[in-house]
């Protein structure tokens, strides 16, 4: 299955990079790649008609064909895939997988990753959980050791090649209704009996917005003033004198909506 998905993939990246392209140029640099592990001499037509329906159903992609040209392919609404973020990420990460699998090992040398740790290992239980309704019960590393409770996951978020969680703690106590969970941290992550979905106000894109929009605030380091400049600033900015009755100052309490 996973060579059938890098075939879709390669056909995809193909017919894309070349804008229009015959079915003899397919077959020719299909018969060059490393996919092509029964080294056939065409991309057999009966699988190609076949691959650009399953392309079609995964992708979302439709592969056209200009008859008036000699049978010419395009793929005609590539552009509609900028507006699904999910697709465009899952064919963007399966384009780069083929090109260092069709590539000879001294180019692969060439490419550094970092140490995979963004959590993704716990990927599959966390989708499997949020598609069927179920919660989780969690196991992480926390400052103070280890922790366990038993959360409702509501959506991922990568940020900076790592995965986080924004779930409801369905034990807890505090007074935070959403907590925010680093996928690196857990330990272990099992599917609960317990039935669970995300609420329907809840919006995964502004959360999220707003929750790394609150550490940037926080981490960014105050700028020093030259005490010089304090006291001229003051002085501009101090009050007239009035003879009104002052009045108390009345704190302002400002709610942000996530939802």
């Amino acid at each position: 299955m996973a060579n059938l998905y890098g075939q879709y993939v390669w056909l995809i990246d193909t017919i894309r990079s070349a804008g229009r392209i015959t079915k003899a140029e397919i077959d020719r640099r299909w018969a060059k790649s490393s996919l092509n592990e029964k080294h056939e001499d065409t991309y057999p037509l009966r699988s190609f008609h076949r691959h650009k329906e399953a392309i079609r159903e995964i992708f979302g992609l439709i592969i056209g064909c200009d008859l008036s040209g000699g049978y010419v392919y395009y793929i005609s609404n590539f552009d509609d895939l900028a507006s699904d973020g999910y697709r465009s990420h899952l064919l963007k990460s399966l384009e780069f997988s083929n090109q260092l699998l069709d590539n000879t090992t001294d180019i692969r040398r060439r490419i550094i990753f970092e140490p995979l740790n963004d959590g993704s290992a716990h990927l599959a239980t966390i989708f499997t959980a949020m598609r069927d309704k179920f919660a989780l019960r969690i196991t992480y590393r926390s400052e103070l050791g280890k922790d366990s409770m038993e959360v409702v996951p509501y959506c991922l978020k990568e940020k900076d090649f790592i995965w986080y969680l924004a779930a409801k703690n369905l034990h807890g106590s505090g007074m935070v209704e959403t907590e925010v969970i680093k996928l690196p941290e857990l330990e272990t992550v099992v599917i609960s009996s317990t039935k669970a979905s995300m609420p329907r106000h809840f919006n995964g894109e502004i959360f999220f917005n707003s929750y790394f929009g609150q550490i940037e605030k926080s981490n960014t380091p105050k700028q020093r003033v030259p005490k010089e400049e304090k006291l001229v600033k003051n002085k501009a900015e101090r009050p007239a004198k009035s003879n009104k009755t002052k009045q108390k100052n009345v704190p302002v309490i400002e709610q942000l909506s996530l939802f």
